[in-house]
């Protein structure tokens, strides 16, 4: 319960919304002023929920459903919001704590005056919404009513931004020079309405003032609030061995990396949506990321061995033998081209130590928001074979809006 308000949550990614205060009960019309816009005298609380989010990986390891460590991972997660308003002469530069009807959501109210956007965080035991963080509330104005809104949300992991990289135009926003390190996912999103609110629309009386005033109070009482539905902006690869031939058994994989860029612009807000996004063409600095285990950890030594199994001897594609998952994965900077590996290996054969770095460079195209598997087919010690997999970025675990639950910022 928010000021005497309580919002309750329905279906998938949609809400009803019974509001009372005073013994008096919203039942979803808005009140007209002389000017025709909707006025309210109560305070309408901004609701976001986030749809599925596929898979999220962040610097203290990947989300994943198979590790168990989906629910409390988006609940220590922390998520960035802007909402500024949808018309055409509306101004990004604006902080929210001097005009919130150009700028409803950004971080300057908490954090004295700051550009970045507000934080927020998923409470995934009660429903699939944000919550903002702090426990303060955020309320639309109460007059205009069916003034609208974009909604904007972006996931850094554990990068830290300085105040002074972050660029607030007219018509968006932008963190200069982020830098990755290979392990942290980086997300973005614009609210859309979900399927299940275009049905719920299309039957309305209002149809065409609802969607006139996406995202607003207006909408919001009718049960069409902001869904953030987050994408990748990084290219998620992981890394599988293969027996090629027998003495397989005695390599082990001690080390991998992967050559990519760092450094990007990230535009997190704008009017034009195709310009969010990662952009790293202004930056050419490359390094090897280091493969590293879920904790973060340098991988495990002498652990990582794919030995031929009994009853595949016949199989002749190495690839559709057992294969063995080396450490976790690396998010890399996509549209390279090109991206150099290396592969420390070590043998071990009748007490004899051998060691050998096998460079290879992929020439490939890793797109934005999809997961491949770089699978490597060991013949011998200095004798590799190279192939890339699209798998697809698989589901992290979807946190779904559960029937009757009450809506808190707590």
């Amino acid at each position: 319960m928010i000021n005497g308000i309580n919002i309750r949550i329905i279906g998938a990614f949609f809400a009803v919304i019974v509001l009372s205060s005073c013994g008096k009960t919203y039942t979803g019309e808005v009140e007209s002023s002389d000017n025709g816009i909707g006025t309210s005298d109560e305070d309408i609380p901004v609701m976001l929920a986030v749809s599925d989010p596929s898979m999220l990986t962040r610097g203290s390891g990947a989300f994943d459903k198979e590790l168990g460590n989906v629910q409390d991972m988006w609940e220590k997660s922390r998520f960035y919001i802007y909402a500024f308003c949808a018309e055409e002469n509306s101004d990004f530069r604006t902080l929210s704590r001097n005009d919130k009807t150009q700028c409803l959501v950004d971080g300057s109210v908490d954090n004295d005056g700051s550009k970045m956007g507000k934080k927020a965080r998923l409470n995934s035991d009660r429903a699939s919404y944000l919550l903002w963080d702090g426990g303060s509330n955020v309320f639309y104005e109460r007059e205009e009513q069916t003034r609208p809104f974009l909604f904007f949300g972006f996931y850094i992991d554990d990068i830290v931004v300085p105040e002074s990289n972050i660029i607030r135009t007219e018509s968006a926003v932008k963190l200069r020079n982020i830098r990755i390190d290979g392990r942290q996912d980086i997300m973005s999103s614009v609210a859309q309405l979900t399927e299940e609110q275009k049905k719920l629309v299309e039957d309305m009386n209002e149809k065409e003032l609802v969607m006139n005033s996406l995202y607003s109070a207006y909408s919001t009482r009718l049960g069409i609030y902001p869904v953030l539905s987050f994408h990748h902006e990084l290219a998620r690869v992981k890394f599988k061995i293969f027996p090629a031939k027998s003495d397989a058994d005695h390599i082990y994989v001690q080390n991998i990396t992967m050559e990519s860029k760092v450094n990007a612009d990230f535009t997190v807000a704008a009017k034009d949506k195709e310009a969010m996004g990662l952009d790293f063409s202004e930056y050419t600095e490359t390094i090897p990321m280091r493969l590293c285990e879920t904790d973060g950890g340098a991988l495990k030594q002498d652990y990582y061995v794919a030995p031929l199994l009994p009853g595949e001897e016949s199989i002749t594609d190495p690839y559709s033998r057992t294969g063995v998952f080396v450490g976790e994965s690396l998010l890399v900077a996509p549209n390279l081209g090109k991206y150099k590996m290396t592969v420390d290996l070590k043998q071990n054969i009748n007490g004899a130590t051998k060691t050998y770095t096998t460079e290879y460079e992929l020439e490939t195209a890793f797109k934005a928001g999809y997961a491949y598997t770089v699978r490597v087919a060991i013949n011998g010690l200095n004798d590799l074979d190279f192939n890339v997999q699209v798998d697809g970025w698989r589901d992290g675990g979807n946190i779904e809006i559960n029937p009757g639950d009450e809506w808190t910022n707590e």
